[in-house]
């Protein structure tokens, strides 16, 4: 039975990746995928927290973001963190990366 979940956690961890279009970020994991629109996205703020979720250490990113009425966030743990805050700051002119963190900013120039 110990091999059979630690081949299963071993299969999950194997897939996981983190892709940044144009427009959207897709969370591809093992058992599924996630997209979630860029203009969606409200704050992306570094975190420790053990909490399940599609990330493979504990220096993870924690991306909040709108789905519709209702306000998520999703655990994630780029390789290379600030290339990957960068790389979002690049595709939406209203998220602003400072002090390792993103923001979106409104036209009048608040969150």
């Amino acid at each position: 039975m110990a091999i059979a979940y630690g081949m299963l956690i071993g299969y999950a961890l194997w897939k996981c990746r983190y892709v940044l279009s144009s427009d959207s970020l897709l969370i591809d994991v093992s058992f599924g995928a996630k997209t979630i629109g860029i203009g969606s996205i409200q704050t992306v703020e570094p975190t420790r927290d053990p909490a399940s979720s599609p990330a493979l250490s504990l220096d993870r990113l924690r991306v909040v973001y709108s789905d519709g009425a209702e306000r998520r966030e999703v655990l994630i743990s780029p390789a290379d963190k600030d290339g990957f805050l960068r790389a979002l700051e690049d595709r939406d002119r209203s998220l602003i990366y400072r002090e390792g963190c993103i923001k979106r900013v409104t036209a009048a120039g608040t969150s």
